[in-house]
C-alpha cells in the first residue's frame, strides 16, 4: 500500500508539472500555461524577428527624419540632432556594461547603441559632407575595425561586441552599395552585381529566419541570428533604393 500511494502521488506530481511548466530565464523563472513548445516559438518571434524588425526601425525612422529637420531647421537643427542620437548611443552602451543585468537585456542595449551611434554619424556626414565611404574616411573606419579586433576577444564583452558588430555592418553595406554605384557609373556591366548582390542577401535572409526557426535553442543564438537577419534585409533594401532612385 504504501509503495502504491507513492506511485499515485508521483504521478499527481508529474502531472501538476506538465500542466504548469516552470521556465528559468536570465530575468527570473517564470510558470507558462501550455505545452513548452510555445513559449519556444514566443521566444523565436521575441528574441529572433523581434530583434530584426526593431534594428531595421532604428535606421529607417531616423534616416526619414533627417531630411524634414534640414528643412526645417538647417544645419543647427541637423547638429542637435545629431547630439540627440549620439546621446541614445552612449546612454545604452553605457546601460549594456554593468554585469549585474540579465545578458538579454544588456545585448538589447548594446545593439541599439550601435544602431543610434550609426546614424548619429549618418547625420555629421550630411552635415559635413565629407562621405562616409570616401577615400579620406576609409582609413579611419579600417584604424578603427583594427582596434575593435584586438579588443574582441579579451577585453570587449558581449554587449559591446555587438555594439561594434552593428555598427560596422552598416558600414560595410553603405561602402558596398557605394562601390558598386561607383563602378555602374564607368562600366555599365557592373549593374549585374546589384541583383547578384540582393540575391545574397535574399538567400542571407533564408538562412537567418530558417537558423532562428528550426534551428536556434537560446535566447542569446537567437539575437545573434537575428544580426544576420536584420544585415540581409539591409543590404537588399540598400540595392533595392540604389536601383529605383
Amino acid at each position: 500500500m504504501e509503495r502504491l500511494g507513492k506511485k499515485a502521488l508521483m504521478r499527481i506530481t508529474q502531472r501538476s508539472t506538465f500542466e504548469t511548466p516552470a521556465i528559468h530565464l536570465e530575468d527570473g523563472p517564470i510558470i507558462i500555461s501550455g505545452p513548452l513548445w510555445k513559449w519556444d516559438w514566443v521566444s523565436k518571434l521575441r528574441d529572433g524577428l523581434l530583434p530584426a524588425f526593431v534594428m531595421q526601425l532604428l535606421i529607417l525612422v531616423p534616416s526619414l527624419l533627417i531630411l524634414p529637420i534640414q528643412n526645417r531647421f538647417s544645419r543647427p537643427g541637423l547638429l542637435v540632432y545629431m547630439l540627440i542620437l549620439l546621446a541614445g548611443g552612449v546612454v545604452t552602451l553605457e546601460r549594456s556594461l554593468p554585469e549585474n543585468r540579465p545578458m538579454v537585456r544588456r545585448a538589447w542595449y548594446g545593439l541599439s547603441g550601435g544602431m543610434l551611434t550609426w546614424m548619429a554619424l549618418e547625420v555629421t556626414d550630411r552635415l559635413s559632407g565629407a562621405g562616409l565611404t570616401s577615400l579620406n574616411a576609409v582609413p579611419f573606419i579600417l584604424i578603427l575595425g583594427l582596434i575593435s579586433t584586438i579588443l574582441w576577444r579579451r577585453v570587449f564583452p558581449l554587449p559591446v561586441r555587438w555594439f561594434m558588430l552593428v555598427f560596422f555592418l552598416n558600414w560595410i553595406s553603405r561602402f558596398l552599395i557605394s562601390g558598386e554605384e561607383f563602378l555602374a557609373g564607368y562600366f555599365p556591366q557592373v549593374e549585374l552585381a546589384y541583383w547578384i548582390t540582393a540575391g545574397l542577401g535574399g538567400l542571407g535572409i533564408v538562412i537567418s529566419l530558417i537558423s532562428i526557426i528550426w534551428r536556434s535553442r537560446e535566447r542569446i543564438q537567437r539575437m545573434r541570428m537575428a544580426i544576420g537577419l536584420w544585415f540581409s534585409t539591409l543590404v537588399v533594401l540598400e540595392v533595392l533604393l540604389a536601383i529605383l532612385l
